[in-house]
């Protein structure tokens, strides 16, 4: 089990560097080319890499095939569509909402989110774990997962957008921005994997949290040119200063919160892994269409974008409050020892000394 949670927390550490490179990319190709061009371009890209996978992957071994929930994960495609929707409408700069739209597509929402949960309960291999969900540490890990997309999403997705409007840089500069963030990513990433068995999940994912809570918050102010120890500090300089320092919090937290909870059941790594991303997933799609509505109704964008930085920052200091739940590294391994050292319904273990072992072992 340390060797998975290595390779999983190192795969999540390698993630990033795509956004080393992507932002800077398309940010020239956005400015010179056109922002089509960058729908195109990662057309071959992907043919590429799924060719690639063919032969570079273990094929790994054969194992029965569950039938595939489709109509489950059509479900939370009609359920995340109805509710992004009906915020899109919202958002609408140019006219009025309309209000039947949004009352019809928060309908549609409910309805098929209370028709989701009963298919889901029923199926025998459901798109999305309910048993998993209804556990405490995996709904934690999993609102946390929620809360830390959303705060994520406004960073990247956003900062873009309030480079060019609050502080006037190009796109090309705009999307320059997220490279520094990606690196960082990566070191901080890579070593905290390593070292997750010395700091534990906890402490990681709340300092992590609370960084990128003080990164949108310090983004939200809308310094310019700041003075410190003297020096002007440009603006284009001080936002990736700020985005970087994003970018190492987020490099702290995401191995330990991959791994968290995942000891609890290892014959479930998939399905938890799965919903980890789909929640993470999940949080940056609503993170945007909240900081698309928010600055859609406010008096300016710039002054939306500040507002919007700013609800993000608290829901992410709120969502430290869930990690108490998150079990800590190693607790199912005491938890399995203590069992056995102490049998329940009053049954005695038949070899004393070994249960004094394990007794042991566990403390």
């Amino acid at each position: 089990m340390p060797a998975a949670r290595r390779r999983i927390g190192m795969y999540a550490s390698m993630m990033p560097f795509a956004a080393v490179f992507g932002p800077v990319v398309g940010g020239v190709v956005v400015q010179w080319i056109g922002w089509r061009a960058t729908f195109g371009l990662n057309a071959p890209f992907g043919l590429a890499i799924c060719a690639l996978g063919f032969f570079l992957l273990p094929a790994g071994r054969r194992r029965p095939i569950d039938r595939i929930d489709f109509l489950g994960i059509g479900l939370i495609g009609l359920t995340v569509t109805a509710l992004v929707f009906a915020l899109t409408e919202l958002g609408r700069r140019d006219a009025i909402p309309n209000y039947a739209i949004v009352v019809v597509a928060l309908a549609i929402f409910v309805a098929s989110a209370v028709v989701l949960v009963q298919h889901e309960r029923r199926t025998p291999s459901p798109a999305v774990d309910l048993d998993l969900l209804k556990r405490p540490p995996f709904a934690s890990v999993n609102f946390v997962s929620l809360c830390f997309g959303m705060a994520w999403s406004g960073i990247v997705s956003i900062i873009p957008l309030y480079a060019q409007t609050a502080y006037g840089l190009s796109v090309a500069q705009s999307g320059t921005l997220s490279a520094p963030r990606g690196i960082v990513m990566v070191a901080v990433s890579s070593m905290s994997a390593v070292v997750v068995h010395r700091t534990g999940f906890r402490k990681p994912i709340v300092f992590g949290l609370l960084g990128i809570a003080a990164s949108l918050v310090a983004i939200s102010l809308g310094i310019h040119e700041p003075r410190i120890a003297g020096v002007t500090i440009g603006n284009f300089w001080w936002l990736m200063l700020l985005v970087g320092s994003a970018g190492f919090f987020f490099g702290f937290a995401n191995p330990s919160l991959n791994n968290a909870g995942i000891e609890l059941a290892p014959d479930r790594v998939a399905a938890i892994v799965g919903l980890r991303g789909m929640f993470m997933n999940l949080g940056s799609t609503l993170g945007i269409s909240v900081v698309v509505l928010i600055a859609s109704r406010a008096s300016s964008t710039v002054t939306g974008l500040q507002d919007a930085f700013l609800l993000l920052a608290a829901i992410t200091v709120l969502s430290c409050l869930s990690v108490f739940w998150i079990p800590e590294y190693g607790s199912a391994r005491r938890a399995s020892a203590g069992m056995a050292a102490h049998p329940v319904d009053g049954q005695q273990d038949a070899h004393p000394e070994a249960a004094t072992a394990a007794g042991r072992r566990a403390s």
